[in-house]
């Protein structure tokens, strides 16, 4: 009986994926996720990302304030134009990706590095040793 259960499964998951491909929808129809650790130190902060076959050249990174957003696009194994090649499953997601990550400090913009790796996407983020700037407002008496 599990065996079957499993077979319905296995079955109904391969269907969807042709129907999908079917209709258009697309290379796949599961939006992409970038996988993201944080870490920090007294100094800086440390992310990485999980972008498998991306080069750097493929991912944009912008920071405004402390928020990190980086962008790319997955490119799809799935070609329209392609008609002997005819997919049983596809679970690899593609397309267009925006990861956005609030750091937990202010970072000096100056000196982020980044550098793609294995797959991996690293980027080093030294922390704002200022306060930021501060002003003393005086108080007038009236």
């Amino acid at each position: 009986m599990k065996e079957e259960h499993s077979q319905n499964i296995e079955d109904a998951s391969a269907l969807e994926t042709e129907a999908a491909v079917r209709l258009g929808m697309g290379k796949s129809f599961r939006v992409p996720h970038v996988n993201v650790n944080v870490s920090e130190t007294d100094d800086d902060i440390l992310v990485s990302a999980d972008v498998p076959g991306l080069a750097s050249g493929d991912i944009t990174i912008e920071i405004r304030g402390n928020t990190l957003t980086m962008t790319g696009n997955i490119p799809s194994e799935i070609h329209e134009e392609s008609t002997q090649r005819r997919f049983l499953r596809c679970e690899r997601s593609s397309g267009e990706f925006s990861r956005h990550v609030v750091l937990p400090s202010a970072v000096n913009e100056d000196t982020i590095d980044a550098v793609v790796q294995n797959g991996v996407l690293f980027i080093s983020l030294q922390k704002r040793t200022d306060e930021g700037s501060r002003k003393r407002i005086p108080i007038r008496e009236e």
